[in-house]
């Protein structure tokens, strides 16, 4: 009987990330993009360069920050009701939201809006290029720990091409 406990412990322990129990469930999904010549346009924008750039530390309104994501052009396009859940599946599974794991100084090009009966429950800002995320408000992740970096940025890549339609180039 020990040994089967023990050999269950294990076996709970070694699970990765993936997890298929749902934590999250947004209704609407917003993904905001910035071309990249407009971060240069922008760069000389304190608020600009807090969202754009930062890592922790800046504050955000949820009520106000989709108009702020605007005028500074970053452009909306909703996530299409059949993406939904496979956005969810990602941002539950497929993200360890603990700590910040590069040292560049992440380009926050694109940004999620999560809302829940028209009311944004969460806001993710992603970095492809180094696989940072900042997260803010109500989002719980299954993803304790990083055991793969290289499938941790493999899936950040398969979601790119979920979100955008096409491969990431670096």
């Amino acid at each position: 009987m020990k040994k089967f406990v023990f050999l269950t412990i294990i076996i709970i322990l070694s699970l990765n990330c993936k997890n298929e129990r749902k934590i999250n469930h947004f209704d609407e999904i917003y993904h905001y993009a910035l071309p990249s010549e407009m971060s240069t346009k922008n760069s000389s924008v304190k608020r600009f360069n807090e969202i754009f750039s930062s890592v922790y530390g800046h504050k955000i309104n949820l009520k106000t920050f989709e108009k702020e994501l605007i005028s500074f052009a970053y452009t909306k396009n909703t996530i299409p009701k059949e993406k939904i859940q496979q956005v969810d599946e990602f941002v539950t599974n497929d993200i360890f939201y603990k700590s910040h794991l590069t040292a560049c100084i992440p380009s926050y090009r694109d940004v999620l809006i999560l809302k829940k009966n028209h009311k944004i429950v969460s806001v993710l800002k992603l970095c492809f290029e180094c696989g940072m995320v900042d997260k803010y408000g109500a989002l719980k992740s299954q993803c304790n720990k990083i055991d793969n970096f290289e499938n941790y940025f493999m899936n950040f890549e398969n979601f790119y091409k979920t979100l955008h339609g096409k491969t990431y180039e670096r």
